[in-house]
């Protein structure tokens, strides 16, 4: 905006107008503070998490097995909020300036991780990332080496193992979020 036009020859002003109109469109959605730590799907999340404790909690192998899928597609959406939200802070901060940095919506779970870990930096991160790859880690052995795993106990472990770590990440993000909506920088 260093010669009076915005995009393509559009004068600054419309420009501004156009910014802060997109800007005002997204904070809408921040009614109240339950926006910035909800996800669109709340309730239906929020089932599957007691559809995982439940199967968990029957003792057989396949409880333990969709308890860990489901774990691990509960993290990639936590994940996910927290890169949206992330993004959103952005907006906030460097407004007037145009930011977008979309989150992506398709991609593999590694490519989110390395995009938490590339794009957001606040206290509890690397935690939040360690737990992340021990999930992945199980995930993918049950997912990729499922005959191989003969032992009943060996998926038990597993399912115990996830639920820890992703209990550890729950708290540790219900803080950070915490802390997004104090504004400040460690959590």
């Amino acid at each position: 905006m260093e010669d009076g036009t915005y995009k393509a020859g559009i004068p600054e002003w419309i420009g501004l107008y156009i910014m802060t109109n997109s800007f005002l469109e997204k904070s809408q959605k921040v009614k109240s503070a339950s926006w910035f730590d909800s996800f669109d799907n709340q309730e239906w999340l929020s089932n599957l998490y007691s559809i995982a404790d439940d199967a968990h909690h029957q003792g057989r192998p396949g409880g333990d097995v969709a308890c860990i899928i489901i774990t691990h597609q509960l993290l990639e959406e936590i994940l996910r909020l927290l890169l949206e939200r992330s993004e959103f802070l952005m907006q906030v901060r460097l407004f007037p300036i145009e930011y977008k940095n979309d989150v992506p919506t398709n991609k593999p779970f590694g490519v989110i991780l390395s995009i938490v870990e590339q794009t957001i930096d606040f206290q509890h991160i690397r935690e939040i990332l360690s737990l992340a790859r021990r999930m992945n880690r199980i995930r993918n052995k049950v997912a990729h080496q499922l005959t191989e795993l003969h032992d009943q106990d060996t998926f038990r472990e597993y399912a115990e193992q996830t639920r820890n770590n992703f209990e550890k990440i729950l708290v540790t993000f219900s803080r950070l979020l915490d802390g997004f909506m104090n504004n400040q920088k460690t959590v």
